[in-house]
């Protein structure tokens, strides 16, 4: 028969991993999903390099691509690459619940939307200390009994100073942080924002001791961000064994 007259398949299909993939995962995965979409993967993932991986389609087509472009191609997902930098960010309960529901603690706030946006917004934390296209870890903190543990990761998408009044704008759409809290700080004095996607709370929270052998805990006992290695954030990542929200 002509092979012209037969019906093309219109279906178009996507694959989602919906998953934390780690370093020595990415050969696997690549092959399931050259076998499930036709899309063939070149190269290992790396956080610093923008075109170190290379899709090839099932007609030949190839053009070079990057770590973030393709979580956002297969997401939900959390690529770790070797190189992968991260973060550890106190939250309290409270404000955990409400940001991504990763509480222990009934919520009670008024901000509750930020849990159903796709991008959620942290605010605090140095500038300075917030790794661009790095993974968000959240330590929840002792106040309001929590549990002392790092409980959640998410990817970091963007990071940005702005004064007060324009983070707690931000902070009533997709945080939590109160606006009182936000405006209390006077002045000229700038607030950084950190956008976030793709949260996965931990199966196994990890708490301060197991973070103080892993070299994750210092001096300043979680109060502020603690910058932590690409092979931390892997050791963590592995342990904690997150989920998606």
């Amino acid at each position: 028969s002509d092979s012209s007259s037969i019906p093309r398949n219109p279906i178009l299909r996507r694959i989602s991993l919906g998953r934390i993939i780690l370093p020595d995962e990415w050969s696997t995965v690549a092959i399931d999903i050259e076998q499930t979409t036709g899309v063939k993967i070149i190269g290992v993932p790396a956080s610093v390099s923008s075109d170190a991986l290379h899709l090839i389609d099932a007609d030949g087509a190839k053009r070079a691509t990057g770590l973030i472009e393709l979580e956002r191609m297969f997401g939900p997902a959390i690529i770790c690459a070797v190189d992968r930098p991260g973060v550890i960010l106190p939250i309290w309960p409270s404000y955990a619940e409400e940001l991504f529901h990763g509480s222990l603690q009934p919520d009670f706030l008024e901000h509750r939307e930020a849990a159903i946006k796709p991008e959620k917004a942290y605010i605090g934390g140095s500038y300075g200390s917030i790794p661009d296209g790095g993974l968000a870890f959240f330590y929840e903190s002792s106040a309001q009994k929590g549990r002392m543990a790092v409980t959640a990761v998410a990817r970091i998408t963007g990071r940005y100073l702005l004064p007060p009044d324009q983070a707690a704008t931000i902070s009533a759409d997709r945080g939590v942080l109160p606006n009182a809290r936000i405006r209390s700080d006077t002045g000229r004095r700038l607030k950084t924002v950190v956008d976030i996607d793709t949260v996965m709370l931990f199966n196994e929270p990890i708490a301060k001791e197991r973070l103080s052998e892993l070299g994750c805990w210092d001096g300043a006992n979680m109060v502020t961000a603690k910058v932590i290695t690409p092979a931390q954030a892997i050791a963590l990542l592995k342990e904690g064994e997150p989920r998606l929200v």
